[in-house]
């Protein structure tokens, strides 16, 4: 990822019990907390795929500065927590940020 350029993460989640949006969904660089991605946004895919129009929010999306970041590689987690305090971590992904 070009320094001048942001690191967009997205995906989807969603909880048996509690349906979508998950209220409690943060992103992590290296394991430093860098944000909380909007929630809620449409995934009809998801809710297709999964027979449960419940998921229809399930989308999330943070867009991140890469100019933030040092370059050289770096690890991005995801960690969603539903209402029961239980948590799933996605990731890590590993990216790699670099000069313009």
């Amino acid at each position: 990822i070009p320094q001048s350029d942001s690191l967009l993460v997205s995906g989807w989640v969603a909880d048996p019990i509690d349906g979508a949006p998950v209220s409690n969904v943060k992103v992590y660089i290296d394991g430093s907390l860098i944000g909380t991605p909007t929630l809620g946004l449409a995934r009809p895919d998801v809710a297709a795929y999964f027979n449960n129009a419940a998921y229809t929010n399930s989308g999330y999306q943070l867009i991140y500065s890469a100019a933030t970041l040092s370059t050289g590689t770096h690890v991005v987690t995801v960690v969603a927590i539903d209402s029961a305090s239980r948590s799933t971590t996605f990731g890590p992904l590993t990216i790699t940020a670099s000069g313009d």
